[in-house]
């Protein structure tokens, strides 16, 4: 199954090149870590609140650190993306404490990845609307399906439009259409890895579920762990795709 040689192929160029992936992603993830745990700890009786349902008005500062985490969140994992592309498609020098900052190549991935973003947020309403509306008359298994089947379309779209990244990781230009061209003959294969990633994602969540209070040290530690390993692989499928379909390389 092409799927799961591609998942097995992305996780193994994590964990067999670890020196550097830790080399490349360590301290930025570390600094996108700590905001993010800072932000959980100062505000967690506000975020037990919220993921318990209600809707109690922001104590001070949870706003600015929130928009602090999120730019964070969003800036650090790029930087580390496009690094990483750039170590397993050009064999580029890991570095030694943080990765190059090749900024012309950072700004290019930000505002593809935004396009995709709401590319899919768009996609996946209107996938979203019409299963629940089809699958509606089965009541709550049916609403859970249709989100079921956005959030796969979803992912399915990100990997065959997502080949725009590795590329403009390595300074080259494609366009949208051009990476679904290059994934057309392997449309069984991205929707296999789709349904594949999706179901990795749902195990590494599975044991945060045993414990509510996101500000306890084993939820902290565990949700930045599996975080880095998530992101880690998310880019690692992305490059492998690339090498694949774009380079024509063999797994």
């Amino acid at each position: 199954m092409q799927g799961w040689k591609i998942f097995t192929h992305s996780l193994g160029m994590v964990f067999n090149n670890l020196g550097a992936a830790l080399r490349i992603s360590g301290v930025l993830y570390l600094i996108q870590a700590a905001v993010s745990v800072y932000y959980t700890i100062t505000f967690s009786e506000y975020l037990l609140a919220i993921s318990s349902g209600a809707m109690p008005p922001p104590p001070d500062g949870a706003i600015f650190t929130g928009l602090m985490v999120v730019v964070v969140s969003v800036f650090v994992p790029i930087w580390i993306a496009v690094a990483w592309h750039r170590y397993i498609l050009l064999e580029e020098n890991p570095g030694a404490a943080v990765p190059t900052f090749h900024g012309p190549q950072i700004m290019v991935y930000l505002g593809k990845s935004i396009l995709i973003g709401l590319l899919l947020v768009g996609g996946g309403m209107a996938v979203g609307g019409i299963s629940v509306i089809v699958l509606g008359i089965f009541g709550s298994y049916g609403l859970i399906a249709g989100m079921v089947l956005a959030f796969v379309f979803m992912i399915y779209i990100s990997y065959r439009i997502g080949l725009v990244l590795p590329a403009a990781a390595l300074g080259k230009k494609m366009a949208f259409g051009e990476a679904q061209d290059m994934t057309s003959q392997a449309k069984s294969v991205v929707f296999q890895l789709a349904i594949i990633t999706i179901g990795f994602g749902v195990l590494t969540q599975l044991p945060s579920y045993f414990n509510a209070d996101p500000a306890s040290a084993i939820n902290i530690v565990y949700s930045q762990v599996t975080g880095w390993i998530v992101m880690m692989l998310g880019i690692s499928i992305l490059t492998t795709l690339y090498g694949v379909y774009v380079e024509n390389r063999e797994l």
